[in-house]
């Protein structure tokens, strides 16, 4: 609400030139506006007039107006007013103090008068109380304890180097000396280094070193570098993972080179990883032999391997 105080000015103003109704004592009835300033911000406005009678006012008039001027038809006489604003809650605000003015008789009534009644002071209202609607705040909701983000120890990173050595038996599964008593147990050591693919694949080349003795019959040691293009699919816990390996290995014994020396292999993996940089590796492979004791023969190990 406005904290200015009302100022009134007061208009009285003639429209007939000749009188519409007469009062019980024939009195001439004219009709006046009267408009004033201040309380822009009222929902609207009572306007009380009181005429007096010998020494006493009476009410005469009680009008409910939203502008800020009223039109009324009072007869000669003397008269006081006063205004009370009404705020957005429909209460009544202080109300100005009574201010006195007089209808007086009209010179000519056969022509058109204008009467204009302007107080020597204005009225003045007390300050209307100024409401402020608030919305009601809000309840506080206490933020959340920031959940302690525990880092994954097993997480792998996109590109893993492995390092690792074995210990592996060989039975022969097919060839000339099938039926023969041959046992081959071999040793080695691996290095290998997987790029992470999509579906949690990693895929990549590995090195072998294996060496190999001949038991019994042909009681032969022989070294065998190889390599092999190895690929590991990790579950999601990203701590066991099945793998394939496919290459081969050279038997070297001999000083020259010897295309029959070759051995072909491929084969089956299970991973586990006991610690984070620590795992247990379990295989089978197949490798075919062209020389010394020719055939084919199953080759299970078992290995420990490092990430690095």
């Amino acid at each position: 609400m406005a904290t200015d105080k009302f100022k009134f000015t007061l208009f009285a103003l003639l429209f007939l030139s000749v009188c519409v109704s007469l009062f019980a004592q024939n009195e001439p009835r004219l009709t006046q506006m009267f408009s004033w300033s201040g309380g822009e911000y009222a929902f609207r406005y009572e306007v009380i007039f009181e005429r007096q009678v010998d020494s006493n006012y009476v009410s005469l008039l009680r009008e409910f107006t939203s502008e800020r001027s009223i039109e009324v038809s009072l007869p000669v006489g003397d008269y006081r007013f006063r205004v009370i604003p009404y705020d957005i809650l429909d209460k009544p605000s202080s109300a100005s103090e009574w201010r006195s003015f007089k209808i007086i008789p009209v010179p000519q009534p056969d022509e058109e008068t204008e009467l204009e009644f302007i107080p020597d002071y204005e009225p003045e209202l007390e300050p209307e109380p100024v409401i402020v609607y608030e919305p009601e705040p809000e309840p506080e909701i206490e933020p959340e304890p920031e959940k302690e983000i525990v880092k994954n120890p097993y997480a792998l990173k996109p590109v893993i180097f492995n390092a690792g050595a074995i210990f592996a038996a060989q039975f022969p599964f097919y060839g000339s000396d099938i039926n023969e008593n041959i046992s081959i147990i071999s040793f080695g050591a691996r290095l290998s280094v997987l790029f992470k693919i999509p579906l949690e694949i990693y895929i990549g080349p590995e090195l072998t070193v294996n060496f190999y003795q001949f038991l019994k019959e042909y009681n032969l040691f022989f070294g065998a570098p190889g390599i092999n293009l190895t690929a590991l699919k990790w579950l999601s816990n990203e701590r066991i993972a099945f793998g394939v390996r496919l290459g081969g290995m050279y038997m070297y014994y001999e000083p020259e080179f010897n295309a029959e020396n070759l051995m072909p292999s491929f084969g089956a993996m299970f991973c586990w990883r006991i610690s984070p940089v620590v795992s247990l590796e379990i295989g089978v492979d197949y490798f075919h032999l062209f020389k010394v004791a020719p055939g084919g023969y199953i080759h299970p190990w078992i290995g420990m391997s490092i990430q690095l």
